[in-house]
């Protein structure tokens, strides 16, 4: 466990505040003042690398990182706790590794607790995910009937947290390390970390109970040497009035036909092996390469004119947008149109004229990237629920290490109406080393 962390923040709290995945971001303190660690360059003591909890994600905004856990799936749609400290989140990684990521999955709103004014006192934050499949892993939030914590507990932290001093204490890697509750009160519970425990970048990662793994606290806060004590948020207090109130109340609103297409394409979503066999085709993925670096339409012709051969499984992308992802979403768009579609892909084959219409943007990647390009944000610029901004400031603007783009793949020239960042946010497994 343990990173530093690109979201620095200040604020008054007991103890410095673990904050995000970072680095580089310079001390402002005087030795010994209680801040938040994200600011500082200490060790994090024996945590070990951990592969058994893939439902502890990386949290990911523009310019910040936090460690979170999956508690909730439901369809596609997947709900993280993390802390209310972290900041805006963006984007949502699953892996071992948090660079190299099994799956993405873009943030469709979030809630800080409306309560929590600087950690660690209600210091959580729920996150909704969009694009999460059946194979989404979760670890269900503590309930208070469940809630039996005390003196003594065993707990196991969590986290991206940074792993040494620095320099080189930079971090990529989920690590957990086992310890013991040493003392409890109503809404947290802290913890001794004279051998071992939380630092820097894993906040808002989990304390799970042993045995039978439930959420029992959010980590929020620590000594600024990380070997002291650390306080976490204890999630049953909230369970019921913040966690279930906005899994269960909280409406997810209809999607447009733009942003139906971003979540099938991303994560677990319904199209992502369709777009993986493309990218695992040397000819799709020229074709893809060669339409994503033109300007114009004029360019867009030539390549599927030169590329023919990839048109087919180009076209199954947006054949199982049509058909499969997005049937009511984009049932009115012109490219979904039976006749448009076919005489679009039929015109490509043949004489390189396509449906498209101009467009741009980058592919999703790199922390806080999904849903913030141009040509790439599902919700068009708008809000479609109640979210809440960061409840602190950030002062260094480092970004987190981010998994480097890949291919951006553009359906302009399928007849797509507006253009769609196509990119699988999960690596085709040809591509590992």
């Amino acid at each position: 466990m343990g990173r530093q962390s690109p979201f620095c923040t200040a604020a008054t709290v007991t103890y410095c505040s673990l904050v995000v995945l970072a680095s580089g971001c310079a001390d402002t303190t005087e030795p010994g003042d209680p801040t938040y660690v994200g600011q500082l360059e200490q060790e994090i003591i024996n945590g070990t690398p951990d592969t058994a909890h893939p439902a502890v994600v990386a949290v990911l905004g523009n310019n910040s990182a936090c460690s979170g856990t999956v508690i909730h799936t439901a369809g596609n749609i997947g709900h993280v706790i993390t802390a209310a400290h972290c900041g805006t989140p963006v984007q949502v990684r699953q892996g071992n590794d948090y660079t190299d990521p099994d799956y993405v999955y873009p943030v469709m709103s979030f809630e800080v607790h409306p309560n929590y004014t600087s950690a660690p006192d209600n210091d959580f934050m729920i996150v909704r995910i969009g694009s999460v499949g059946p194979s989404t892993p979760s670890i269900p939030a503590m309930s208070p009937a469940q809630d039996n914590l005390s003196q003594g507990t065993a707990i196991r932290h969590v986290g991206y947290g940074k792993a040494g001093p620095a320099p080189g204490s930079a971090n990529t890697v989920r690590r957990e390390f086992v310890g013991e509750i040493w003392h409890t009160q109503a809404g947290t519970f802290n913890y001794q970390q004279y051998t071992g425990g939380v630092c820097s970048g894993d906040s808002g990662g989990p304390q799970l109970t042993l045995g039978t793994e439930r959420v029992a606290g959010i980590t929020s806060t620590s000594d600024v040497n990380c070997n002291i004590i650390g306080t976490s948020g204890r999630l049953s207090t909230v369970y019921d009035s913040f966690i279930m109130n906005y899994i269960n109340n909280t409406p997810i609103p209809t999607l447009s036909c733009n942003q139906c297409q971003f979540y099938a394409l991303n994560g677990q979503g319904a199209c992502v092996a369709t777009l993986e066999t493309c990218l695992a085709d040397s000819v799709c993925t020229t074709l893809s390469d060669c339409i994503d670096e033109c300007t114009n339409a004029t360019c867009r012709q030539m390549c599927m004119i030169q590329h023919a051969a990839g048109l087919s499984l180009y076209a199954d992308i947006t054949e199982c947008i049509c058909d499969t992802a997005c049937v009511s979403e984009c049932e009115d768009a012109s490219s979904c149109d039976d006749s448009s579609s076919s005489s679009s892909s039929t015109s490509s084959s043949s004489s390189g004229v396509g449906g498209g219409a101009a467009g741009g943007g980058q592919p999703i990647g790199g922390a806080g990237g999904a849903g913030t390009t141009s040509g790439g944000d599902p919700n068009n610029g708008t809000d479609d629920q109640n979210t809440q901004d960061s409840a602190t400031d950030s002062s260094c603007t480092t970004a987190a290490p981010g998994r480097s783009a890949g291919h951006s793949l553009w359906l302009l020239a399928l007849g797509l109406a507006a253009p769609a960042g196509l990119r699988s946010t999960r690596r085709p497994s040809a591509g590992k080393n």
